[in-house]
């Protein structure tokens, strides 16, 4: 033998038009609500647009005491696919080797990017080259075959962290939170930190 409560009865959604003018019921658009007893000793909803609501709906629902409530139909927002973070690193990769002549934190930056993405095995070292007594890595993405040249950075004058959240804040394309998604550099790129 099953118990009923007092409160067993399902309230529908709200339904697509209104109940007496049979307007569609647009984004952002305000609506009333009320829910009254049918026939079967149940209770149905009613959804009303605001032009009927002033018109029947606001008089009917006082004659019979019953209450009603006020809401906006919700506008759907498209949740942003998850941000790739290996895509965006290319992305930012690109930009940062577009720019005519990078300046030394900009070329830092593109570095450590190609070490990151060198890493989960986006882009390949294909070769390093040495001009004006400056060490250079040549970086390829096999699947475009895109190259990078890259001025290679000696990790004991770089201050890592402040590297780690500059890249995050631009894979992020916002400065707060930016530590919280900070790629770690392999161990193996720390050899010549200072500890």
């Amino acid at each position: 033998m099953s118990a009923k409560t007092a409160f067993q009865y399902l309230v529908p959604r709200r339904s697509m038009e209104c109940c007496h003018g049979q307007e569609t019921f647009e984004p952002g658009m305000r609506y009333y609500s009320t829910v009254v007893p049918d026939e079967e000793n149940d209770y149905r909803r009613l959804d009303y647009c605001e032009a009927c609501w002033q018109a029947h709906g606001q008089e009917a629902c006082h004659d019979s005491s019953q209450g009603f409530w006020v809401n906006k139909v919700p506008i759907k927002i498209e949740p942003k696919p998850p941000i790739d973070r290996v895509e965006r690193a290319l992305e930012l990769l690109k930009e940062y080797t577009s720019i005519e002549e990078m300046d030394e934190e900009t070329a830092t930056l593109a570095f450590f990017i190609a070490v990151f993405l060198a890493h989960r095995r986006r882009l390949s070292l294909r070769k390093e080259i040495t001009k004006n007594q400056t060490l250079f890595s040549v970086y390829e993405n096999p699947q475009t075959e895109d190259t990078f040249v890259l001025k290679q950075v000696d990790l004991s004058k770089v201050d890592l962290e402040s590297v780690q959240v500059k890249i995050a804040a631009k894979m992020r394309d916002e400065e707060s939170d930016a530590k919280d998604s900070v790629p770690e550099l392999p161990k193996s790129d720390r050899r010549n930190e200072q500890i």
